[in-house]
């Protein structure tokens, strides 16, 4: 739903691997705000406060071995996300 937070998460093969996640194409600046990252071991959370309907899209997070791909939807009643898991 529209002003909810939303929750990706991604695995990763080294729990020291750099993270980027990417929404439709474009790297997503971290701010600590809209956007926080998150590392437990090998998992890997974004969470996007407040989620609009400009945030609905195809979210990437990636490293430099593999990829992890998310289709997030931002509806009015409702908030859904969809994973894929690339590798």
């Amino acid at each position: 739903m529209e002003k909810e937070s939303a929750t990706l998460v991604c695995d990763v093969n080294d729990k020291d691997a750099d993270v980027k996640w990417w929404h439709d194409g474009i790297q997503i600046k971290i701010d600590g705000k809209k956007f926080i990252a998150e590392a437990e071991n090998r998992r890997r959370r974004l969470i996007i406060n407040s989620a609009k309907l400009e945030d609905h899209g195809e979210y990437k997070c990636t490293t430099k071995d593999d990829q992890t791909l998310a289709q997030l939807i931002v509806d009015g009643p409702q908030l859904m996300q969809l994973f894929f898991q690339i590798d």
